[in-house]
């Protein structure tokens, strides 16, 4: 019985790392860590818990909002809103940048570049983008040479393994 016990509570602890390393504020955390060690960075990093508003939300709680929401307020030039929920300086930087027309809001502006430029990729040069590993590359380029709109794309190359978030990243 105190085998199956242990057992039980070793089993729950996976379980609840697993949930824990799963979410995707955790995954991105986790590349980050991964970059600074790899770039033998000297920045420390520190870990901001996330309050009010949660991944993919599109609302303003408190003066807190997702990036989800944050991009949601642009496309829809709210900026009054946008003042409440970033700091003056990075409000600052993105006016700049919305004015010179360098900010991408959505990647359906760009859906016909982004497969084209994916079929004459190699896979090997698929590989080499950032945030992409473990085979994603052909699955990337098989999806790239099947679909004819991104919304199709990214719904081919998404999975449990590899979320829609991290698709839109890498195609960035």
């Amino acid at each position: 019985m105190a085998r199956e016990n242990a057992l039980m509570m070793y089993l729950n602890d996976i379980k609840r790392y697993a949930n824990v390393l799963g979410s995707p504020n955790n995954i991105l955390a986790i590349e980050y860590l991964k970059a600074l060690k790899t770039q033998k960075s000297h920045l420390e990093p520190i870990m901001i818990k996330r309050q009010n508003v949660y991944y993919n939300e599109n609302r303003i709680v408190d003066g807190f909002a997702s990036a989800t929401g944050i991009r949601d307020i642009m496309k829809r030039k709210q900026y009054a809103d946008l003042r409440k929920v970033v700091p003056n300086s990075t409000y600052q930087i993105l006016g700049q940048q919305v004015k010179k027309g360098e900010v991408i809001l959505s990647l359906s502006k760009y859906e016909k570049e982004i497969i084209y430029t994916l079929r004459k990729m190699t896979v090997a040069q698929i590989a080499d983008l950032p945030d992409v590993s473990e085979g994603l590359e052909n699955t990337i380029k098989s999806a790239a040479s099947n679909c004819n709109n991104l919304t199709d794309l990214i719904t081919a190359i998404k999975s449990k393994r590899y979320t829609q978030t991290r698709i839109q990243r890498i195609l960035v």
